[in-house]
């Protein structure tokens, strides 16, 4: 299932993207700032399965369009 990610969600979102190389260890903190506190127009999805979270997304709207939205990051867990 692929939903709104919701704040249970941050501490397995941050193990993916590190887990998927994309992110250092030493990224964390700022990688969960990212998650946290997004602009009021931004989107994380999750992506979960019946394990729980293995894959997340990251959207903005593009600026002077209606409905475009650029796909910033994108992560699943590589096992």
């Amino acid at each position: 299932m692929i939903r709104r990610t919701v704040p249970s969600d941050y501490k397995s979102l941050i193990e993916i993207a590190i887990a998927s190389g994309l992110f250092e260890p030493s990224q964390a903190d700022m990688l969960a700032g990212m998650i946290r506190s997004p602009a009021e127009t931004d989107i994380w999805f999750t992506a979960e399965m019946e394990q729980g979270p293995v894959g997340t997304a990251y959207l903005v709207p593009e600026k002077m369009t209606n409905g475009t939205w650029n796909l910033l990051f994108i992560a699943g867990h590589p096992n």
